[in-house]
């Protein structure tokens, strides 16, 4: 299904570094299914870029097209319209949250991202994986099901988020 729906992304961009070979590897990925494969969308972080701009922007923008793959979406939708979608889990990361909640307050000039990741707050947060509890090292993940509200206890992440700030999920 997320082959389909790149490819139909696909059809309307005009050649370039990151479309060049797209057809071919979703035509394989359709022809060829992975059977450990999972139907996702990935959203991207427009790190070039110094304000939000929309998916339909970015796609016809010619250096738009050069500095990141245009079949990922870089600005997110409300939680409603991904659950209509039918879409239960989001998987994020401290690295790529926290640049909105810098002191900066990059945040300002991204509201969907703001806003994204202050409605999963406000859904169950089921896992939170942090590498520094084994001795390893990178961002913390989170998993979240958006299709539960946050229990009673749980709190709402901080701005901002370091390794060990955050007490992993129980299991």
């Amino acid at each position: 299904q997320s082959a389909d729906r790149m490819a139909t992304i696909l059809r309307g961009l005009p050649p370039g570094p990151f479309t060049r070979n797209q057809g071919l590897r979703l035509d394989l990925l359709r022809r060829y299914p992975p059977q450990d494969g999972f139907n996702l969308d990935e959203l991207g972080h427009p790190w070039w870029l110094p304000r939000e701009k929309s998916d339909a922007e970015l796609r016809s923008d010619p250096t738009d097209l050069d500095m990141g793959n245009p079949l990922v979406s870089r600005q997110p939708q409300p939680l409603a319209e991904y659950r209509r979608k039918g879409v239960r889990y989001v998987v994020i990361n401290s690295l790529a949250r926290n640049q909105y909640f810098t002191l900066a307050r990059r945040g300002l000039r991204f509201p969907s991202f703001v806003r994204f990741y202050q409605e999963l707050d406000r859904t169950e947060r089921l896992r939170t994986f942090d590498p520094a509890a084994w001795g390893g090292k990178g961002p913390v993940i989170w998993v979240y099901d958006l299709t539960r509200p946050a229990p009673p206890g749980q709190t709402p992440l901080p701005e901002l988020v370091s390794s060990l700030s955050v007490q992993a999920d129980e299991d």
